[in-house]
């Protein structure tokens, strides 16, 4: 099987970000962040401030290392997630 060169960074952050806007207590950042725009900023602005991570592998392993985040690393995300979403919000958009 041949194998791919993958972000693992990418997608976990996607995912993690969807998440915490899903239980954001505040409805109208949800709304807010219904806005391609304004998504696409915050996960940039997330992936700017953390490592990314690559490896070269089938498809069967993609899912599984996407899924293996240690818990410091996603306590981390999960921050600057955050704070991404205060500074975007304020309307500091780089």
């Amino acid at each position: 099987m041949p194998k791919n060169l993958i972000n693992l960074t990418m997608p976990f952050v996607v995912r993690e970000i969807e998440d915490i806007l899903e239980k954001y207590p505040h409805p109208s950042y949800q709304e807010a962040f219904a806005n391609p725009d304004f998504k696409q900023n915050l996960i940039a602005y997330t992936l700017h401030r953390i490592p990314n991570h690559y490896i070269r592998v089938d498809e069967k392993e993609k899912e599984y290392l996407i899924n293996s985040t240690c818990v410091e690393q996603t306590v981390h995300i999960k921050a600057i997630i955050h704070q991404g979403i205060e500074h975007i919000l304020s309307g500091k958009v780089e």
